[in-house]
């Protein structure tokens, strides 16, 4: 959808006002589920803490994980969609643009179709205790507001400004770049049809990439195979079934979850949860 529509919604938050609103989102649980296509008259920064999931910003789809973090601007549109049977943490700070320093404005408008980054651990090591006082200072009591509100700006200013260094530089080698695009659209391919019958060809097919040249560079970028990578998918959907569906056919479960030999399955799942499926169901029953 290249334009925004009837079929999006326009999302307010009432008492943003000229300060900033710190929210807690379990999206995927029972209050919040996955966020439907919107915009905002409110600047949005979002930083995950754990889970994964899928971010579309204006029409280009970026994968999240742990320290993945985006700014949505008054201009942007977007969804947000935790991974099936799973459930992604954020913290998520409302705010309006006029506390945004013009300098960093300025730079933020520069990357339009870029605001997003991924913190290492070592950064959200640094980061999260700072957004951890921020929250403390948002819910102090001051006398003085006029100087709370000056704190309040200076410190969204420095967490923006860690943001903007997170970014990485359009001027990266564009051989880089495109691997990086691809593997995207390959692992959001592979998230997407993991219960289907899909294979190594069907995915480097997908991408346009031949099977030997995938797979190296998937390895490279997951740190895994992609059958095991595949298995590991299917396993942990399986297991959700039984803990949050609490399903109780291990038959059905495999099929559900992409497993077409109930033996393997259960083989599999035993080995990487040290319980049978059955084991665990009758567990979750208890």
């Amino acid at each position: 959808m290249g334009e925004k529509s009837g079929m999006m919604e326009n999302v307010t938050a009432p008492g943003v006002g000229d300060l900033v609103r710190i929210e807690h989102h379990l999206v995927g649980d029972e209050l919040w589920d996955p966020v439907v296509l919107h915009w905002h008259d409110y600047c949005e920064f979002e930083l995950v803490t754990s889970g994964e999931g899928i971010h579309t910003l204006n029409n280009r789809t970026i994968l999240l994980g742990r320290g993945s973090a985006f700014l949505c601007m008054l201009d942007d549109f977007h969804t947000l969609k935790n991974d099936d049977g799973t459930i992604m943490e954020l913290i998520n700070f409302k705010f309006p643009e006029s506390l945004i320093k013009p300098n960093v404005l300025k730079k933020l408008y520069a990357i339009a179709n870029r605001r997003y980054c991924r913190f290492g651990e070592e950064q959200l090591r640094r980061l999260l205790p700072l957004i951890s006082l921020f929250e403390e200072i948002q819910e102090a009591k001051y006398p003085d507001k006029d100087l709370k509100r000056e704190l309040i700006e200076s410190m969204l200013n420095q967490i923006l400004i860690l943001f903007l260094f997170q970014i990485p530089d359009e001027n990266d080698s564009a051989t880089g770049n495109r691997e990086e695009s691809r593997m995207q659209k390959a692992i959001i391919y592979i998230h997407k049809n993991f219960k289907e019958n899909i294979s190594v060809y069907d995915v480097a097919k997908h991408i346009d990439l031949s099977v030997n040249y995938f797979s190296t560079v998937f390895r490279r970028k997951t740190g895994q195979k992609f059958s095991s990578y595949l298995v590991d998918l299917r396993l942990n959907y399986a297991r959700s079934l039984i803990e949050f569906k609490h399903m109780g056919k291990v038959s059905e479960i495999a099929r559900l979850s992409g497993f077409y030999s109930d033996s393997y399955f259960i083989r599999a799942f035993k080995q990487k949860f040290g319980i049978t499926p059955k084991e665990m169901i009758v567990k979750e029953n208890q």
